[in-house]
């Protein structure tokens, strides 16, 4: 049913304290995820380079007594709250389950095929209707964050002239975070490909965001 299991944590995003705004949303996101869109998008690296390890640690801490804290009143830099959001997301359940793993990497291989509808295959339209079906899949709590997050980077990666993380160092930087591909027994070539293909999945994500989880028309051509 696309519900993930527990992390090795144990914790599941649904046992969080929720938003008021969005009550399938863990309000220690949305903290993190407001204080980088008011204050980061012109961190250079941001989600590329981590945070300071004692203020990383410091706002974890304080995050975890009360998510609603306001992140301006400690003296903490940009890239130290993008480093708890992805250790938050790293310590708890995947976002994107292991059960659609092989799906996901299937839509992703077909988007990276060239379009040749003379010979009956789909076209770039139909590819990334079957990636957006695969994601329809994912529990609902999960699937909220996810979009709630891939909308938060579709934001980031407008920014990209002024801290060089365009889309495909966003997707570069943050697959593992959202999808844990298991290499366990995988040759070296199999763990090519299942690098690259994750890539792929959270870049086409970013760039067909309204596609993806806002009811918009897929965009033609990524600038």
């Amino acid at each position: 049913d696309g519900r993930p299991g527990t992390s090795e944590s144990g914790c599941k995003l649904s046992e969080f304290p929720m938003s008021s705004n969005n009550p399938s949303l863990p309000q220690f996101v949305e903290t993190c995820v407001e204080f980088i869109d008011n204050e980061g998008m012109n961190t250079e690296g941001i989600y590329r380079i981590p945070g300071n390890k004692l203020q990383v640690e410091l706002l974890q801490g304080k995050l975890q007594e009360d998510p609603s804290l306001d992140i301006h009143t400690l003296d903490i830099q940009v890239n130290a709250v993008a480093t708890v959001l992805k250790n938050f997301f790293n310590d708890t359940e995947p976002l994107i389950p292991p059960s659609l793993h092989d799906e996901l990497l299937e839509a992703a291989a077909n988007i990276t095929e060239p379009d040749d509808e003379s010979e009956g295959m789909p076209d770039k339209s139909s590819k990334l209707l079957a990636l957006r079906g695969v994601l329809k899949k994912i529990y609902p709590t999960n699937y909220e964050v996810l979009k709630y997050f891939i909308t938060h980077l579709k934001r980031v990666s407008q920014h990209k002239s002024t801290h060089n993380m365009n889309s495909s160092n966003l997707a570069i930087c943050l697959w593992p975070t959202l999808l844990r591909i298991d290499f366990t027994g995988k040759t070296y070539t199999d763990m090519t490909q299942m690098t690259r293909l994750p890539a792929i999945i959270v870049q086409t994500l970013i760039e067909q965001c309204g596609f993806f989880f806002h009811g918009e028309d897929e965009i033609s051509e990524v600038v």
